[in-house]
């Protein structure tokens, strides 16, 4: 499967090296005696299998290019299963942040969040001037060694997993107050962008391993869950392309070319000021939008011009 489609302004193409992941298949950490876990995630693609290019004439809100992306693998998703054996739905798009000096010397600072043993996020630190790069199966992970993931919980008895907080990447750059003085903004974003593969049922399905019956026995399949000591499996099956889930519409149909699928997924890079930090809410609050505002006149010079909406020039 081949993904493709990424909406992100020009500015920031050549600021982030894009690798594509999957959870990890060991690995992952328990928080207390809940069943929430750091779920960690594992390389299958690094920036030199991405071409990046313009997506045609396609712009944003802002009249920016659009891009594209392509990857020159092919993954059979059907051998991947996570720390749980859970059959994989979704692969992660992961854009990396490459930290940049700015004009005055000053080094950007970043850094990302890992849980505490009770469940609360707490942020780390990427080490100083080192550029990240990482090889196929590694461990998604800073220079020093810092696992880097979001938080599921996996609920066995009903063969479901949720994310219950997702990773976010902090980047502190430096601002000249009016006063000349130096004021950290910080900017955000999740670098963990989901690529869906394919759904679950909605139906849980339950066997008993005991049963007399052979055609229960036979529909266990190899991922099924054991989720307790009486021999007791349970399970979703996972929706064939092309068919979509007429109860809560989910399913995916993604084209079928030279024996393989082509996964076709827009992607929204979002990063966006932190305004739970003091220093940079109180930059915002003096953003002043409306000063140089310029009302546009917009008005139909006759009722029959509601008619030619739509219609070409000529």
């Amino acid at each position: 499967m081949l993904p493709y489609g990424l909406q992100i302004r020009s500015s920031r193409v050549n600021s982030f090296s894009f690798y594509l992941v999957k959870p990890a298949d060991n690995g992952y950490v328990k928080i207390g005696n809940s069943d929430t876990y750091i779920r960690y995630f594992q390389v299958i693609a690094t920036p030199d299998d991405f071409e990046i290019y313009p997506a045609g004439y396609s712009r944003n809100a802002y009249d920016e290019q659009i891009y594209a992306f392509s990857i020159s693998k092919d993954f059979d998703v059907s051998q991947y299963f996570d720390n749980f054996g859970f059959p994989l739905t979704e692969l992660f798009l992961f854009p990396c942040y490459i930290k940049k000096t700015n004009g005055n010397d000053a080094d950007e600072v970043m850094s990302g969040t890992t849980w505490n043993t009770n469940g609360v996020p707490v942020k780390f630190l990427f080490p100083s001037n080192s550029t990240l790069y990482l090889n196929y199966g590694d461990f998604v992970k800073t220079v020093n060694g810092n696992l880097i993931g979001d938080l599921v919980i996996w609920n066995k008895g009903e063969f479901r997993q949720t994310q219950a907080s997702s990773q976010m990447f902090y980047i502190k750059t430096e601002c000249m107050g009016s006063s000349d003085d130096s004021i950290g903004i910080i900017w955000k974003y999740n670098p963990f962008v989901p690529l869906r593969l394919r759904y679950f049922a909605n139906e849980l399905n339950v066997v008993n391993s005991g049963s007399t019956s052979y055609d229960d026995l036979t529909s266990i399949p190899d991922y099924a869950t054991l989720i307790d000591d009486k021999g007791n499996y349970a399970w979703r099956d996972i929706l064939p392309q092309g068919y979509t889930d007429t109860l809560n519409e989910i399913g995916v149909d993604y084209p079928f070319i030279n024996g393989k699928r082509y996964l076709f997924a827009p992607v929204v890079l979002s990063v966006v000021p932190d305004l739970t930090d003091n220093a940079t809410k109180n930059i915002f609050d003096k953003i002043w939008f409306t000063r140089s505002a310029t009302n546009l006149n917009i008005s139909m010079r006759t009722s029959d011009d509601l008619k030619n909406v739509g219609k070409p020039c000529g």
